[in-house]
């Protein structure tokens, strides 16, 4: 077993050296993009009528959001810009999303742009997008003879 003892200087290095291992750790797991893996993460729900589709961006304005839906494509772009500091020169560490993303999802069928709703509200994008009639399951009856 080993025992580690601390003196009151020796705290701060013991803290430096856990920061070090967070940022390693998220550097092991992070894609690339935002640390974790794909921006944003999102939810897809399904029914006979549409597909819904919610993704969790907080702290986005709606003005920089943008949708666009080409054939069987959504495709959700922002763009979210760092705080300014004006009395800060240097972050000791930037956990907050900042700069553009943009994420394409396939749907299962081809949507038209009047079948795509979308609301945003307490940083929780909903898109609901329709299924056209012809995509829609239909019930053939049976011919007795």
């Amino acid at each position: 077993m080993l025992v580690r003892t601390f003196s009151k200087t020796g705290l701060p290095r013991l803290f430096g050296e856990f920061d070090s291992m967070d940022r390693q750790l998220a550097n092991l797991f992070s894609s690339g993009q935002q640390s974790g893996g794909v921006f944003p993460k999102l939810n897809l729900y399904r029914s006979e009528e549409a597909i819904k589709v919610a993704a969790f961006l907080p702290g986005f304005k709606r003005e920089n959001l943008d949708i666009t839906v080409l054939g069987n494509k959504l495709t959700i772009k922002g763009e979210q810009t760092e705080d300014e500091n004006e009395n800060y020169t240097e972050a000791s560490r930037r956990e907050r999303f900042s700069g553009s993303f943009e994420r394409s999802i396939r749907l299962p069928f081809r949507a038209s742009g009047d079948g795509v709703l979308a609301d945003y509200k307490k940083g929780l994008l909903t898109i609901t997008v329709k299924m056209p009639e012809e995509d829609k399951p239909k019930s053939v009856a049976i011919e007795a003879n």
